[in-house]
């Protein structure tokens, strides 16, 4: 499905910074989607009871908790964190793992808030952040992390192929990355467009891919594709139905006025075709990525 516009990193970047307060509201330092169990009711999944902003909050650290166990890192070892948003995931692998992160975004205000955090739970050592565009080529030393994250980043990321070859000079042969990214499940009817292009205008989405996308990608940008998630189901509808609780909020509505519609998704709902990815690479020989970096377009195309 095509887009009217395709994001532009600096205008990624200045939404975030307007909104960071409010997304913190949402989804507490994780800033991302929440991950349910989907064999239990849906009422009260994973034992999570509480007000929608707890059970967001819980299942956002479960997400990251999926991700962070297929990083595959050890206690003094590198992360690259694109897309770190407020710090939540960083801070918390962290402390899960040993590991020393670095979070990259393109807001400002993120980082501060992100420092902030870092700060506050005792990390600074091990964790920081800085403003920087994963579409360019990034300020590190060549195979200099063990691991790469990208948790909702590529979402906004329309030079996909870019990012990912950047990110394969300074991840180390045989590192990982582990991503999220929204997928077309199937094509999306015309009646249920309307919704979806709405969603990706508003929150300056990138073209949605497609289930081969990937593995595809992958081949072309120095990795070894090991895995891919539908993860729709556990991701998708208990997120959108959460935001809904809080948006229609009094205490939501009276604290970001009319900003607070554009967090009601209940439009979504019926668009099973819009999915959730959780897809994971590992670095090639440093041969095959010197080839993919001499011959990859500045985008995907």
């Amino acid at each position: 499905m095509n887009l009217i516009a395709a994001p532009q990193s600096d205008r990624v970047g200045a939404a975030y910074d307007e909104t960071v307060e409010l997304h913190s509201e949402l989804f507490g330092d994780d800033l991302h989607f929440g991950f349910w169990n989907t064999d239990k009711e849906e009422g009260d999944r994973d034992g999570d009871g509480g007000t929608p902003y707890e059970q967001l909050a819980r299942a956002s650290r479960r997400l990251t908790d999926e991700f962070a166990r297929r990083l595959h890192v050890r206690p003094g070892q590198r992360i690259l964190d694109i897309g770190s948003g407020a710090g939540g995931p960083a801070v918390h692998i962290a402390k899960a793992t040993g590991a020393e992160v670095v979070g990259i975004t393109v807001s400002s205000d993120q980082v501060r808030q992100a420092t902030a955090l870092a700060e506050k739970e005792g990390l600074s050592d091990r964790v920081s952040f800085r403003l920087c565009d994963a579409t360019r080529p990034l300020p590190f030393a060549e195979s200099s992390f063990d691991a790469v994250l990208a948790l909702e980043s590529f979402i906004h990321i329309e030079a996909r192929h870019a990012a990912l070859t950047y990110a394969a000079r300074v991840l180390r042969p045989g590192g990982r990355i582990v991503l999220s990214d929204f997928f077309e499940r199937s094509p999306i009817p015309p009646e249920k467009q309307p919704a979806v292009e709405r969603y990706c205008r508003e929150f300056n989405l990138s073209r949605l891919a497609k289930s081969d996308f990937y593995p595809r990608l992958f081949q072309n940008t120095g990795f070894v594709f090991a895995e891919q998630l539908d993860i729709t189901e556990a991701t998708m509808r208990p997120t959108i139905l959460r935001m809904g609780e809080i948006a229609q909020g009094q205490e939501f509505r009276d604290r970001f006025g009319e900003r607070a519609a554009h967090y009601d998704r209940s439009d979504l709902l019926p668009v099973w075709e819009l999915g959730y990815l959780l897809v994971a690479g590992v670095r090639r020989p440093s041969d095959t990525r010197r080839a993919a970096l001499r011959n990859h377009p500045e985008a995907e195309g």
